[in-house]
């Protein structure tokens, strides 16, 4: 039996994310995710966002930790993963680079921010900066199950991993749910309108 070590476990932890920013990201202005994906490895971070990925190694990662702020009275509170880096990693995010920044992992399942995943992302990152293995699985889908105290429904060959989420759940267009409502209104109205008028016609 081999030992698993940093060299032969089986990698990468793979996540999905929101979004990611120089600064904190209120999920609660935003409908759709990005679905960047990111993958976590012995040896660093990878974010494959835009046309270039990004590459941070752990030497580079100062703090990375949840970061719980409140959106406003009406929006409630969210959850970023802060990184503190003390370097810039191999690609910059954008022109206003500093030295941290800010993603948010999805929940899989809703296509919207999940806190099982960001904490998961930080569990996994600080993990591997003290020299150990994680002992989560790599597979996003199976972690959700896992959450939802139903892990004997993943099936690998059905959840890959690599995958965006939206292309099992796909996320609903709120112009075409705006628009049917409107539909429904229309018929509604009208069907009001020509009641009314068939009991005038009765009455008088």
């Amino acid at each position: 039996m081999v030992t698993p070590t940093l060299v032969n476990v089986q990698l990468p932890f793979v996540f999905w994310l929101f979004d990611l920013a120089t600064h904190r990201i209120f999920t609660s202005m935003r409908y759709y995710p990005r679905y960047i994906r990111c993958d976590i490895g012995a040896s660093g971070i990878t974010i494959y966002d835009v046309t270039r990925p990004i590459y941070i190694t752990y030497d580079q990662v100062k703090s990375c930790e949840v970061d719980r702020f409140s959106q406003g009275r009406y929006a409630g509170p969210t959850s970023n993963v802060k990184l503190v880096l003390t370097d810039r990693p191999t690609q910059p995010i954008n022109t206003v680079w500093g030295n941290q920044f800010y993603v948010v992992a999805v929940n899989p399942f809703h296509n919207q921010p999940g806190i099982s995943e960001i904490e998961a992302m930080v569990e996994v990152i600080n993990v591997f900066r003290s020299g150990n293995i994680p002992s989560l699985p790599t597979n996003p889908y199976e972690r959700e199950l896992i959450q939802r105290g139903q892990a004997n429904e993943f099936d690998a060959q059905r959840w890959d991993p690599f995958t965006p989420p939206n292309s099992y759940t796909p996320v609903p267009n709120p112009f075409l749910f705006l628009l049917k409502l409107l539909v429904l209104a229309v018929v509604g109205t009208t069907i009001v309108l020509v009641v009314i008028g068939i009991i005038y016609n009765l009455l008088y």
